[in-house]
């Protein structure tokens, strides 16, 4: 254990799944950080992965925050298609609670990349974090990180970059390849050369969109692949429902927004 083990994290990780701590695993050891995700990471053929998470943050000395994969994939879906926002607003109501004790310096998240719902959720989730802790006069900077698309982000333009040298590399590589259920996700993303962060971990800033998220068109990601991907799935026979940013997404996200800003303004006021 380092010292920093003892002391009030720095920085709030909200990620919507279990893994997502690899992509900037050398910047976790030089932070003091709380993590949180939604799911435990299974869908599909894949099963619970908290565990494999919950090794790397012990490597890095991080704590675990109040929601840390308690849900499946399917059932947060469900819950977009649904329109029930019962779930992630709790899950929001407690994020804003454990913000506000730490008042952290920087929260870390997803990139809002149209990808995944899950990923883009956590973005949006952290936004309305931010706006809660705003309106007690607290501020603390919304980083993100490549994750699907580096090529969309400029290099140039990190607000922190990590670059690791030879004896880094291989440690992390050592960790990456040691999470398990996520190896073919490594074999894709090396086949398709998206592994810059093995070598340099780049954070960005990052806007609060809340109810302003732009249509995919007017952003450098374009289209909506979860979209795309519903609709070959439903070709297929194996989903029955398409989720839809602008049919589904939008409004479970305003629901969200409306009732943890509206409890939280209300307590602010007390």
């Amino acid at each position: 254990m380092t010292m920093f083990a003892a002391q009030t994290p720095n920085v709030l990780a909200i990620f919507g799944h279990p893994g997502h701590e690899l992509f900037l695993f050398q910047w976790f050891t030089q932070t003091r950080c709380q993590f949180n995700c939604f799911t435990d990471g299974s869908g599909g053929t894949m099963a619970d992965r908290t565990a494999y998470s919950r090794n790397v943050i012990d490597l890095v000395n991080g704590t675990y925050g109040p929601v840390f994969g308690l849900a499946s994939d399917k059932q947060l879906y469900q819950d977009i298609l649904n329109g029930n926002a019962n779930r992630v607003t709790a899950w929001t109501e407690r994020l804003i609670e454990t913000a506000l004790q730490l008042k952290p310096e920087t929260i870390v998240t997803d990139p809002f990349e149209y990808f995944n719902p899950v990923h883009d959720l956590a973005n949006s989730v952290t936004d309305i974090v931010i706006a809660a802790l705003s309106q007690r006069g607290i501020h603390c900077r919304k980083l993100v990180y490549p994750n699907e698309y580096p090529r969309q982000f400029d290099a140039a333009a990190a607000r922190i970059t990590i670059s690791l040298d030879a004896q880094q590399i291989a440690a992390k590589q050592i960790v990456v390849e040691g999470y398990e259920p996520l190896r073919h996700e490594l074999a894709r993303l090396t086949q398709q050369q998206k592994l810059d962060a093995l070598r340099c971990e780049t954070l960005f800033d990052d806007p609060v969109r809340l109810h302003a998220i732009p249509a995919a068109a007017d952003t450098p990601f374009e289209r909506v692949h979860y979209e795309d991907y519903g609709r070959q799935m439903i070709a297929n026979g194996l989903y029955s429902r398409l989720l839809t940013l602008d049919g589904h997404y939008r409004a479970f996200v305003a629901s969200v927004i409306d009732r943890s800003l509206s409890i939280e303004l209300c307590e602010s006021r007390s």
